[in-house]
């Protein structure tokens, strides 16, 4: 078994992921010793060099011994990742890319490995065997450290290193309780319902990620669409965006078909489940409602309602890119809500976010769903989806039964 499997456990900002690096430092300013970190975005951990998964794997197994060879392949033989070895690590999705970026860490046989929030890009059917049949039987001689906020939904039964906030510690910055209040905060677009039929896609050289899909979407509901890593559900949500134009196939808008590629976000705002993808601005203000110089009160209080809602009000004048991780995802989100559509696609909002954000979380979907928007979570965890009335939509088996007809 491991030689020792831990969870690093605490809220946003109480220093897990600090000692997670700092102790990973130290552990590689030891001439005799080895650490790998992998960080909450598995594709910053991708070499970009190699062209396919399968060179990608080679080049982080060139000196592994043959036990951890052998424990590697057992698990590219147990999720069928070999299925994936002609892709180019890039095109595949967040779930995926985590499952790739742990291979090649264990490959790479470190003294310990610090995984931090990565894991919670896989649903419960991967992150579950790959913790008790793989992390907890195998790779001897690695010590594991776990960053995860959704452990309370399984059973583990880690070794627990809990983490205090220290309130005398000084923070390059300082981060306000999200709070959610529904004055002045208004929306004006008129409801639509959505209806995909008949849709086929694929990416370029792949095969087709749907055939002939067909989904009814209406107004005023939450649906919470599931299914395994890699069944479609982010290419699916930037479908509805606009981001992706559909092989063959119509996109029916309150009866009407639409050319959705050619008016991206017109309908839908699309919160992307990475939030690098969405920020672009130079300061946190523009990044959550583009400031103009003649824009009327009501886009200004809008911004201003949204960045106290969301705790950003110390650093409204930042540039997100120096924002933490957690911090980026919860701009992305407020930036999201901040547009006045129909419907709010959210990939993986909770993505690294403790109870009190989840919380917060749930407070703006039922306020949208109150104003009769349409809201689709793609969304792994059930501290989430269990504590909202929503419509499953579950896509694996979908697309089955419209292949069978």
């Amino acid at each position: 078994m491991a030689k020792g499997l831990f969870h690093i456990h605490g809220s946003n900002f109480s220093g897990r992921s600090e000692k997670a690096k700092n102790e990973a430092e130290a552990q590689n300013n030891n001439i005799s010793s080895s650490s790998i970190l992998i960080r909450e975005i598995p594709l910053n951990s991708i070499s970009g060099i190699m062209p396919t998964v399968e060179h990608e794997i080679l080049l982080h197994s060139s000196n592994t011994s043959d036990k951890t060879l052998d424990e590697v392949n057992e698990i590219i033989e147990y999720y069928d990742f070999h299925n994936h070895y002609c892709k180019n690590p890039f095109d595949l999705s967040g779930g995926e890319q985590t499952l790739l970026v742990i291979i090649n860490a264990l490959l790479l046989e470190p003294k310990k490995l610090f995984i931090d929030l990565t894991l919670e890009q896989l649903n419960s059917k991967w992150v579950s065997p790959l913790i008790e049949n793989f992390f907890r039987k195998k790779f001897e001689h690695i010590e594991i450290y776990i960053i995860d906020n959704r452990f309370e939904y399984y059973d583990f039964n880690l070794k627990k290193i809990q983490i205090q906030i220290n309130p005398e510690k000084e923070y390059k910055y300082k981060f306000n309780k999200c709070e959610f209040f529904e004055e002045g905060l208004t929306y004006h677009s008129s409801p639509s319902n959505i209806k995909i039929s008949n849709l086929s896609f694929s990416y370029y050289g792949s095969e087709n990620v749907f055939n002939d899909l067909s989904l009814e979407l209406n107004a005023g509901n939450i649906y919470h669409l599931k299914g395994s890593n890699g069944a479609g559900k982010s290419t699916l949500g930037k479908i509805l965006t606009g981001l992706l134009k559909c092989k063959t196939g119509n996109i029916i808008v309150n009866g009407s078909v639409k050319k959705i590629y050619k008016y991206p976000s017109k309908y839908v705002s699309y919160n992307f489940q990475n939030p690098d993808e969405q920020l672009f601005s130079m300061t946190v203000l523009d990044e959550v409602l583009k400031v103009h110089k003649k824009e009327n009160l009501a886009a200004s209080s809008r911004r201003q309602i949204l960045i106290k809602m969301f705790g950003l009000d110390d650093v409204s004048e930042v540039n997100p890119a120096e924002l933490p991780f957690v911090m980026r995802k919860r701009l992305s989100i407020a930036s999201s809500i901040a547009l006045d559509k129909a419907w709010y696609i959210f990939d993986e909002p909770t993505l690294g976010q403790d109870d009190e954000f989840t919380e917060f979380f749930i407070s703006i979907l039922e306020f949208l769903n109150r104003n009769n928007k349409g809201v689709i979570l793609i969304s792994h965890s059930l501290k989430l989806t269990s504590k909202i009335k929503h419509i499953a939509l579950d896509l694996d088996k979908i697309k089955d039964k419209n292949e069978e007809n």
